[in-house]
């Protein structure tokens, strides 16, 4: 196995070959391997699905001599077929396997060689992360949202409020971090805890702006002023947020590293964009929106059929 990160040998039984006349050899040797992988599927993390090839090949051996290819079953065969296969609670589970057979030749020998590849995939449980880490940032981020309610004349309580949630984010990316090597490339959950970070400074902002406007540095109170800012920002904050957490889980990034001898470090790499899911965000925006337009414009007439009328006093 060329990307072994330990010798075979060392933990691999020896097993028993079994030679036919028509030259097949079998051979089923029990163990473990500890492999270097090349793992594919990381940037979608935690709604990825990571594969790990394993390579095969006759280092000294070329076609002339070991004729190499798959067993029946496609080379892999990974379902259990008794109870005490496999673990249970576990991480990752195997979803399915692939395999590929390439040859090519070397400049030091004229007949070819093959290689094996064998790459299996893996699926990790999402509702864990979605309940510990995806549903905990909505609610920061929801929650941050409540000092536009608040008044800004207790510049003190309002902002210290909004700089709360946003060291709880922070605390959270902390907390991701730890469960994700240190690459180069963007991941997936990433994108989302930096949406979540950017509204909840958005609110801050807000919150200075609404402070700023009820004091205008005169050491006076408009509170009027402060009023406006607070209520366009009910209506454009929360929307904006529902719109941009659609599109994030609309996308699917792909690193590329599939199949592909391309570098390391990606960075974001390429984007897939699916508008099913960004559209359900959007649509309940405008759905919101038309109520509240329509709830004013209702309030808006009954109050000029009020003052139409005429008023009889004694």
């Amino acid at each position: 196995m060329y990307n072994a990160a330990t010798n075979p040998e060392e933990t691999l039984e020896s097993g028993t070959m079994w030679v036919y006349s028509d030259g097949s050899v079998f051979q089923s040797r029990p163990g473990f391997l500890d492999v270097s992988c090349r793992f594919t599927g990381l940037v979608n993390f935690p709604y990825d699905e990571l594969s790990c090839p394993f390579d095969y090949g006759a280092w000294n051996y070329g076609d002339n001599v070991i004729n190499m290819s798959f067993y029946e079953n496609g080379g892999i065969l990974v379902d259990a077929a008794q109870e005490t296969a496999g673990t249970s609670y576990q991480e990752y589970v195997i979803v399915r396997g692939e395999t590929k057979k390439y040859t090519f030749k070397y400049a030091c020998c004229p007949e070819p060689f093959t290689n094996l590849v064998f790459r299996l995939f893996f699926k990790r449980p999402q509702s864990y992360y979605f309940l510990a880490i995806e549903l905990p940032g909505f609610l920061l981020t929801a929650v941050s949202m409540v000092v536009f309610w608040l008044d800004a004349t207790n510049c003190g309580e309002r902002l210290g409020f909004g700089v709360t949630m946003l060291l709880a984010i922070e605390v959270m990316k902390i907390v991701v971090s730890e469960l994700l090597p240190v690459c180069g490339e963007t991941l997936w959950i990433e994108i989302l805890l930096f949406v979540n970070e950017l509204w909840c400074a958005i609110c801050i902002l807000v919150s200075c702006t609404a402070i700023y406007q009820a004091y205008k540095g005169l050491g006076t109170t408009e509170e009027h002023r402060s009023d406006r800012v607070d209520y366009w920002a009910r209506r454009f904050v929360p929307s904006t947020y529902a719109i941009a957490i659609g599109i994030v889980y609309s996308i699917t990034l792909d690193d590329g590293y599939m199949g592909s001898l391309d570098p390391m470090f990606q960075g974001l790499g390429k984007v897939n964009a699916s508008g099913k899911l960004a559209i359900v965000p959007c649509v309940l925006v405008v759905i919101v929106g038309t109520y509240v337009l329509a709830k004013r414009s209702n309030c808006a007439e009954r109050m000029k059929s009020l003052k139409k009328q005429p008023i009889h006093a004694k």
